[in-house]
């Protein structure tokens, strides 16, 4: 049998034969999808061998680089596999490559496989991140870059634990994607990092200094790691050395050269510690998305996109004549007081602006995401500009007719620094609702509404609204654990020295007051933070939620935020969590897609629709 396909259906019915053929008393049904980039295994099986050899054969087909077995075993049986911890495994051959060896018997081509594991042991796994460049830094000369995450250190480099694998595990295949400004060309000799339990086999690419290349200067490159789509990772490095000093300056033959050894940071004071996190059971979104910032409005953007059969991988710069700050407050000043009968308008032109301040080959690139595999994909931003909502953009396309992204795709956006901090489950665990009384003008009846929604359909336990036991649950000091952690009262707007804040019955709680490290709630459950900032009459304001809260959100280990750009009206925020908050925390909705889902159907009703973005794994569910 060819192990080619180009249509899931195909997929399906191949793989169907090849267990049919094994198991032919004992298959009911089998259905195959795929959810961003894993392919799901659904049907009903009479054996636990079965149901194990139909995710077995399936990571045999070329492109198949992740597989979730959802399938069920009718009756009861000893399980002799598949356990929680082997649910998804792989990391297949470059897509679209050829195996060869694809044998009926179980030969998978997928390397990386978690193999048969207890359903609750796991090891905890322990890296030392390294980038040694080797070659001489000048102007048409040849750079080797090997990135690795080597099990024995060298003296002073850094530990990090990169994830616990479930006991047993085999190999993990990391995929590095890098980008240096001062490189003319790029070859990948080999683009994976082949993580093993006795070591690890390195990335290796090489680089071509480009004429343009002054000796002596930065040469940055950004490193991204993936396993899957699934951005799990970025590190920023300089690789050239410095030139000593002397009385006459550099001179003309003082080329540095690396040469094997580790490369140091970028000097950067706001640089986060290295930060890598594999989750291989985690699945990836369709299309991810790194956005890289510089100095003078410059961009980097780099992309992957896995589609059924085909892998789609690109960068390009961009620079917008003003910073991200200033463009994003040019773009969105007038949003929120637009009237109801202009504002899809309004919003349209100001979608297809974003859109065209995208660099032309990412533009290229979603359109032919778009045009295989329709609208309705997850889309993750991995971003270190907090400030253009880049989910707004309006694709304009002669393809197809799209709205804004955020209304045709699941999307959510985390910052880069914390790019190893993404997590892709909520607990199921206490959900805590704060929800002050205001008096007078001040007061918001569709956000005690709104509270008592969350306890009534929620389960949600109404807190004291105070700042002393706001503050207290954030610091770590609940009971139990917390899966939701959930605020709707007024919000201040941030001006610029992390002053933004929500008020509580007895005053405001900022972002300096949470983004410190007596904050223990993040780290320790990974809630979900929902703030939704309200006002119940005209002149709507900014509120910086998605700028300072979204990265001290990220910086204190919380699994994600939902917070709007612009205070909205009280009783549309309430319609809007009840649309989005009950399919998320029953676990039928993924972040992505309860958010998307709940912006949709307002989407023609108020501006308020516009307001909201969701920070974390657009992947991420509750689960029950």
């Amino acid at each position: 049998m060819e192990y080619d396909w180009n249509a899931l259906s195909e997929l399906q019915s191949k793989l169907f034969e090849l267990l049919w053929a094994q198991h032919f008393d004992n298959i009911r049904n089998l259905e195959v999808s795929l959810v961003g980039d894993t392919v799901v295994l659904r049907g009903e099986v009479g054996t636990e061998t079965a149901r194990s050899d139909a995710k077995r054969l399936a990571l045999g087909f070329d492109g198949v680089f992740k597989v979730r077995n959802e399938i069920e075993v009718a009756g009861y049986f000893v399980a002799a596999s598949d356990t929680t911890g082997d649910d998804y495994f792989g990391s297949g051959e470059e897509t679209g490559q050829q195996s060869n060896d694809h044998s009926s018997t179980g030969g998978t081509k997928n390397d990386s496989e978690v193999r048969e594991a207890d359903k609750t042991a796991f090891e905890e796994v322990i890296r030392h991140p390294t980038v040694d460049a080797d070659g001489v830094f000048s102007a048409g000369e040849r750079i080797t870059l090997t990135v690795d995450l080597v099990k024995d250190a060298q003296p002073g480099q850094p530990s990090i634990t990169v994830g616990e694998f479930p006991v047993g595990w085999d190999q993990i295949d990391v995929e590095v994607h890098i980008y240096a400004p001062w490189a003319s060309e790029f070859e990948a000799l080999s683009p994976r990092i082949a993580l093993t339990k006795a070591g690890s086999e390195a990335a290796v690419f090489n680089l071509t200094v480009a004429k343009t290349y002054v000796v002596g200067s930065p040469a940055p490159v950004e490193i991204s790691f993936l396993n899957g789509t699934r951005v799990c990772g970025h590190l920023s490095r300089d690789l050239a050395p410095p030139i000593a000093a002397s009385a006459d300056g550099p001179k003309a033959d003082d080329h540095p050269k690396q040469s094997a050894v580790a490369v140091a940071e970028a000097p950067d004071a706001e640089q986060a510690r290295d930060n890598i996190r594999i989750q291989p059971s985690a699945p990836g979104p369709t299309l991810s998305i790194t956005i890289i910032t510089e100095r003078d409005g410059h961009q980097t953007w780099m992309w992957v996109a896995r589609l059924p059969k085909t892998q789609i991988t690109g960068s390009a710069n961009i620079t917008h004549k003003a910073d991200e700050e200033k463009f994003a407050a040019e773009l969105l000043a007038s949003c929120p007081d637009l009237r109801d009968d202009e504002f899809r308008r309004v919003m349209a032109g100001i979608g297809e602006r974003v859109w065209r301040a995208t660099p032309e080959k990412f533009r290229t690139a979603y359109i032919k995401c778009r045009s295989e595999v329709g609208s309705d994909f997850p889309i993750q931003l991995i971003t270190a500009d907090p400030f253009v909502p880049w989910e707004m953009m309006k694709p304009d396309s002669e393809e197809f007719e799209a709205d804004h992204l955020f209304f045709d795709h699941p999307i959510c956006r985390w910052p880069l620094n914390a790019a190893g901090d993404l997590r892709s489950e909520f607990i199921s665990a206490d959900r805590l609702s704060f929800v002050p009384t205001y008096q007078g003008s001040d007061d918001l009846p569709s956000a005690r509404s709104e509270g008592e929604w969350l306890e009534k359909t929620l389960r949600a336990v109404r807190m004291t609204a105070d700042r002393a036991t706001f503050l207290d649950v954030l610091d770590g000091n609940h009971s139990s654990r917390i899966g939701l952690l959930h605020f709707a009262g007024h919000g201040r707007a941030d001006s610029g020295v992390k002053d933004g804040g929500v008020k509580l019955q007895d005053g405001w709680v900022g972002v300096n007051e949470v983004d410190q490290s007596r904050v223990k709630l993040g780290r320790k459950d990974g809630s979900l933070v929902v703030l939704n900032a309200c006002e119940s009459g005209a002149g709507s304001k900014f509120l910086g939620m998605n700028t300072g809260w979204g990265t001290t959100i990220a910086n204190r280990g919380f699994g994600g935020l939902i917070a709007p750009l612009w205070e909205v009206h009280d009783q549309v925020a309430f319609d809007l969590m009840k649309l989005a908050l009950e399919p998320l925390a029953d676990g039928r909705q993924t972040l992505g897609h309860a958010t998307t889902a709940a912006r949709k159907a307002q989407s023609d009703l108020s501006i308020s629709s516009f307001a909201y973005l969701a920070h974390g794994d657009v992947m991420a569910r509750f689960i029950t």
